[in-house]
């Protein structure tokens, strides 16, 4: 953040933590990074391939330098010798064998940034409905825990907070997006079969919610259940109480809950 603040493109925070540039424009982003490299003496290369990497040896002709890489410039092939090598092979398998080839061992890629698949009939007719705060976990299928495994590799990046969006095929959104990348390898281990866990109220405990609908139970006693939500939170532009979650993602979740429920009113919670 400190270095792009430096090279003229201010950053902004969104309330989901991701950060974009004060002029919500990428160009402000890449011109900085093509200034600071022409101000560093930095060369770029375009239409060009590189076909292959050795690290040299100590001998004479090394030189100061370690590694050779041979390029193809347009039907040229030029080589370049250099002091280090930086490398973005992204899903080229030729790049792994060059940095295999170069003593680092590479773990398998498995998928990263995707939607969730999820058979669910409480979300039947919710397509776009989404919650701006919301606490996404995965957890090992009828554990209802985080499995030891993921504990063990890093359990924050399986527990995500943020936007949540209801889909035509499950959930999407920058929560679910973040955890689909931090929580990677362990969904892979488990062929895509977990669980997925929501808190559509983070800021509130289960307990403190549950207290809360004590006493809404009675304001509310003659109303139905089914027409709003009595949870709000304070709208922070207006200062007014808005429900937590939309109309059609409250029925729902009231209908699977209390499916038994005559009437439908608060007095029966």
């Amino acid at each position: 953040v400190n270095w792009f603040e430096k090279a003229g493109v201010p950053l902004k925070t969104e309330s989901d933590g991701r950060i974009f540039p004060v002029s919500d424009n990428s160009k402000s982003v890449t011109q900085a990074l093509v200034r600071e490299a022409e101000r560093f003496g930095v060369i770029v290369i375009t239409n060009a391939r590189v076909v292959d990497i050795r690290e040299l040896g100590n001998g004479a002709n090394a030189g100061q330098y370690r590694f050779e890489i041979d390029v193809i410039v347009g039907k040229r092939k030029v080589l370049y010798r250099c002091e280090r090598v930086l490398m973005s092979p992204g899903a080229s398998r030729i790049g792994y064998s060059w940095a295999e080839r170069l003593g680092h061992q590479i773990s398998s890629p498995v998928p990263s940034l995707f939607t969730f698949k999820v058979h669910d009939s409480r979300l039947e007719g919710l397509a776009g409905v989404s919650v701006s705060d919301t606490k996404v976990q995965i957890v090992e299928k009828g554990s209802g825990k985080s499995s030891a495994k993921s504990k063990r590799r890093r359990t924050e990046g399986l527990v995500q907070r943020g936007i949540t969006l209801i889909t035509h095929w499950g959930f999407s959104g920058p929560a679910i997006l973040r955890l689909s990348a931090f929580g990677a390898r362990v969904l892979h281990e488990n062929g895509y079969r977990m669980e997925l866990v929501i808190d559509w109220r983070p800021k509130s405990t289960i307990t403190e919610t549950f207290e809360e609908l004590k006493l809404l139970r009675m304001r509310y006693e003659t109303k139905s259940l089914l027409t709003f939500c009595p949870l709000t939170s304070r709208a922070e532009t207006r200062g007014e109480e808005d429900p937590i979650l939309p109309r059609r993602l409250w029925r729902a979740l009231v209908i699977s809950a209390v499916n038994s429920m005559e009437s439908g009113k608060n007095s029966e919670l």
